[in-house]
């Protein structure tokens, strides 16, 4: 589907450009790729470059676009709207490109929005979130597959009252996409129901969030949202806190909502806010790790099974009495503990 998608995609740019001359005219066609090669994006820019490559080098194999080979034209954005400018106004006017992918940041994609819509090149957007892009920056040209922090925002708001908690706390990177997101959310939270404990933003290619650390926890937050990316992202979800959260994330590098767990075998009650045990039985969303793993197993089995395996696991004796009474612990009693 996503080959297809590729090829269609191409196909059409093709035709916007006016490339359905004989190929006498036009032995290649250039594509400009414009992302982060370095910095705190640079695996978003680099994975967009690999994309774009596997699917020039599948078109090219099978003829090109309308009898004409593709070629990649990379340049670097450095995350910064003034010089996603300048390149691309570099790969229009010098290069010559047909179509510019990119960038990554959403304050340089929407300055080259500006560009594309100058200079009327279609404009394929496959990272950046920010709303505008679909509001006050959109332009005919301009062509995007990643939903927008409204999009974003509206799904993950009414998940998160309903199943984590109201009382939220908003965190996010100080910047286009960061701003856009934490507004959002905001804003859909509030529609259904939640509370917005307080707000904050650190900048771009922060090191160290522990000076933020403090202000969080004295609101206690049922649920800590963060709109991060890159590697931003990263350090903020593996660096220690004095407290660790629930957390629902809008960052490009982890999934949409987690929660902060761990999971182990068991330990005294004292070490653990919650756990499963096998009283409780396994069903598709247990906080169980071993129990999804079982979930997994046995989900093509029968209605009846499934009853003699819930009767199986209700006569087990719970984790704290296997171990008050003596008995080995099994792989069967292991825990999964929710840090909140």
């Amino acid at each position: 589907m996503r080959n297809r998608t590729v090829l269609a995609v191409l196909g059409s740019f093709a035709l916007l450009a006016g490339l359905a001359a004989p190929a006498a005219a036009q032995k290649v066609v250039k594509i400009g790729d414009l992302g982060s090669k370095v910095g705190v994006f640079e695996g978003y820019g680099k994975y967009q470059t690999m994309a774009i490559q596997l699917a020039v080098d599948e078109v090219n194999a099978k003829g090109g676009v309308l009898g004409h080979k593709i070629e990649i034209i990379s340049e670097d954005d450095e995350t910064k709207p003034a010089p996603a400018v300048r390149k691309a106004e570099k790969l229009i006017l010098q290069d010559d490109v047909k179509l510019l992918i990119g960038a990554v940041s959403s304050g340089a994609t929407m300055a080259v929005m500006d560009v594309t819509k100058k200079h009327k090149v279609i404009h394929w957007n496959s990272v950046s979130c920010a709303e505008f892009m679909r509001t006050t920056k959109f332009h005919k040209y301009y062509f995007s597959n990643q939903p927008d922090s409204r999009m974003q925002a509206n799904g993950l708001a009414k998940y998160i009252v309903d199943k984590m908690g109201k009382r939220v706390y908003i965190f996010y990177t100080d910047y286009a996409m960061g701003q856009s997101d934490g507004r959002q959310f905001k804003t859909a939270l509030e529609k259904v129901g939640g509370e917005v404990v307080g707000v904050a933003g650190a900048p771009l290619d922060t090191k160290d969030f522990s000076p933020w650390f403090g202000a969080i926890n004295q609101t206690s937050p049922d649920v800590l949202f963060v709109a991060f990316a890159g590697t931003d992202s990263l350090r903020l979800m593996t660096q220690p806190s004095p407290s660790p959260w629930r957390a629902s994330s809008s960052s490009r590098t982890t999934p949409r909502t987690i929660r902060i767990r761990t999971c182990r075998r068991s330990t005294p009650s004292s070490r653990r806010s919650s756990a499963w045990t096998p009283t409780s039985w396994p069903g598709p969303t247990t906080r169980c790790c071993s129990g999804r793993r079982r979930w997994r197993r046995r989900r093509a089995s029968t209605p009846t099974r499934w009853r003699r395996r819930r009767k199986a696991c209700a006569s087990r004796t719970p984790t704290s009495a296997a171990s008050a009474s003596g008995r080995k612990t099994t792989r069967s009693s292991w825990t999964c503990t929710s840090i909140r």
